[in-house]
């Protein structure tokens, strides 16, 4: 029987495969077995024989890459600029956390890793945009410029055509003050003194204090009855402002006194009020009312010379009212006074040369910066 329609494929013999029969002849239909291709499974696939050859180039160009060679034998290269010689780890050159020594000039491109107290300060030429970045890693607070930074921070800085500003919100600076005291600082805690003045003035303090661990669990200034006595009087003739951060006391203590010879409390224990004398010609006997006698606080003073004499206390960041009262620049600054035996802590003071409004930007500027280091204080 013949199967005419249907197609079949049988090898005749090696040489001639046999696909069926034509159906208007019914001859059968053959071709040659050469014809037909064979696959084989057992034969590896055909690839390109690749290599990879790596060049360097000079440092700041741009890397680049590029295939080359034949089809069979095809050549990947890739060129990649060398690193930016680097020295004292103050080169700018933007690569890793940079060291430094004891006191650096920062500049600008590079990040500052801060290992021991160390004092930096700003490149003394940067242009808009230009950005430093500076880690505090130490137990204690780092002297960057102006301001500070505390321990376990990181600024951003960034210039923004005048000035350095933190985008990260971190570094601290109460910027134009005459005075600055601030614990922590390897740049004033010495074996003779244990002080130092960290504004640019220089002025030299009498006295020694121990540093503890205080406030925020930042260094503080330990006093034990004793006073400390600045080598100048940083008042100023047309008015001063004084920043202070303090733990209080039970018993009469007069944290600040401007002008020799006067009997003048912060607090006194009989009547817990105050009798101020801090940048005044007299004491004030009536004020401020109710001052601290525990916790730790925030005391500003603005003191204005001028025709209405305007005086102002402020403790935690609230009023203690406004009084008409003879400014005097003073002749002596001394902290603590003996007289007033203080055993507290100080953690912060600065003072400026003139009179700073409560309700101007550089106060409320200095205000902030106060809050954000101190975060343990209530403020207002």
């Amino acid at each position: 029987m013949k199967l005419s329609q249907a197609l079949a494929i049988s090898a005749i013999s090696n040489s001639t495969i046999f696909l069926g029969y034509d159906p208007t002849t019914g001859l059968p239909i053959q071709i040659p077995a050469s014809l037909i291709p064979v696959f084989n499974p057992v034969a590896a696939p055909q690839y390109p024989d690749f290599s990879i050859q790596v060049s360097t180039l000079p440092a700041e160009s741009q890397a680049t890459g590029q295939i080359g060679g034949t089809a069979a034998n095809p050549i990947i290269e890739i060129g990649v600029p060398v690193a930016p010689t680097g020295a004292s780890g103050n080169t700018g050159s933007g690569l890793g956390w940079q060291i430094p020594a004891s006191t650096t000039q920062m500049e600008v491109g590079n990040k500052y890793l801060l290992l021991t107290n160390q004092t930096l300060t700003f490149p003394a030429t940067a242009v808009l945009g230009n950005e430093i970045i500076v880690n505090n890693l130490t137990s204690g607070i780092a002297k960057v410029g102006t301001g500070y930074l505390s321990p376990g921070k990181i600024a951003d800085f960034v210039y923004e055509g005048s000035s350095w500003v933190d985008i990260n919100g971190n570094w601290n600076n109460p910027s134009g003050s005459l005075l600055q005291l601030q614990s922590g600082y390897s740049f004033y805690v010495n074996a003779v003194a244990g002080l130092g003045d960290l504004s640019p003035n220089g002025i030299g303090i009498a006295g020694s204090c121990n540093i503890v661990t205080g406030i925020n669990n930042l260094p503080s200034f330990q006093f034990a009855s004793n006073q400390l006595t600045l080598g100048s009087n940083p008042s100023g003739a047309s008015g001063s402002t004084l920043y202070i951060v303090y733990s209080a006391q039970n018993s009469n203590y007069n944290l600040v006194r401007t002008l020799g010879g006067l009997d003048d409390y912060w607090y006194f224990s009989g009547d817990g009020n105050g009798y101020i004398g801090t940048f005044l010609n007299s004491r004030d006997s009536t004020y401020p009312a109710s001052m601290p006698s525990s916790g730790n606080h925030l005391i500003t003073i603005h003191a204005n010379n001028n025709s209405s004499n305007n005086y102002q206390v402020f403790l935690d960041g609230v009023s203690k009212g406004v009084v008409t009262a003879t400014y005097n620049q003073g002749n002596e600054f001394v902290i603590a006074t003996t007289d007033k035996p203080y055993s507290g802590q100080i953690q912060f003071m600065a003072v400026y040369p003139s009179y700073l409004s409560p309700t101007g930007s550089i106060h409320q500027t200095n205000y902030s910066a106060i809050k954000s280091l101190y975060t343990t204080l209530s403020l207002a």
